[in-house]
């Protein structure tokens, strides 16, 4: 099967049934995040339908192929972003995916925690395809410096990786770090996952998702 979803109520269910025993064994003691399996969003999407990303802004377009993928074509130079619609919202987590574009790629990359179109976290290129930053947006909007890196070039296919922990990001390309970058004015409310791309038009084709929740385990309790 290619779709395969694990919801945050399925898992909560099973992770309750794992833990039982561990429960029972330390009745009285407590419980911490690492003693559990804590993902709560394990998304592996090869086979992408009508519906499973959403436009949140601009004009751009989504086109289902038959080869499990989507186009996302742009033709306006404002800023154009989809959202993953099939899953829950997160705060911390891994988001990767195969693209080929049709033109080198500035301006484009992961989108994350995004809250509404005006309330988000972007990190990708920015005006030239070979530079990667990371900039928040809401109620404060702050960008990094530039890191160089992989250039995306028109019909090449990259594999895109992102982890967002907290107040950092890290950026992974072809399974080469890209850079890590520290935020701490970014929203950090939990929310949907998605791609960006502004100032120039694109097609963009997306195939071989994958969404992963995860939870920073707890500091270790330490005696005084």
């Amino acid at each position: 099967m290619e779709k395969i979803y694990f919801k945050k109520t399925i898992t909560v269910f099973l992770v309750s049934m794992m833990a039982l025993p561990l429960l029972l064994a330390n009745f009285g003691k407590p419980l911490h995040a690492e003693d559990v399996d804590n993902d709560l969003v394990d998304i592996t999407d090869n086979t992408l339908e009508e519906g499973d990303f959403k436009i949140v802004q601009g004009d751009g377009t989504l086109d289902y192929r038959d080869d499990g993928s989507v186009t996302f074509g742009v033709t306006s130079n404002g800023k154009n972003k989809i959202v993953y619609d099939e899953m829950e919202e997160l705060k911390n987590g891994i988001f990767e995916a195969d693209i080929t574009p049709d033109t080198d790629l500035s301006r484009f990359g992961f989108i994350y925690r995004v809250q509404d179109p005006s309330t988000y976290t972007y990190t990708g290129t920015g005006d030239q395809n070979d530079l990667y930053f990371g900039e928040v947006f809401g109620p404060v909007n702050k960008w990094t410096s530039m890191t160089e890196g992989v250039p995306l070039e028109a019909d090449q296919t990259y594999r895109l990786k992102l982890k967002f922990v907290n107040d950092s990001a890290s950026l992974f390309i072809d399974g080469e770090k890209i850079a890590s970058w520290t935020q701490p004015e970014g929203t950090d409310k939990a929310g949907l996952v998605g791609l960006e791309k502004s100032r120039g038009a694109a097609n963009i084709n997306i195939s071989n998702v994958k969404i992963k929740e995860y939870i920073p385990p707890e500091p270790p309790i330490r005696n005084p």
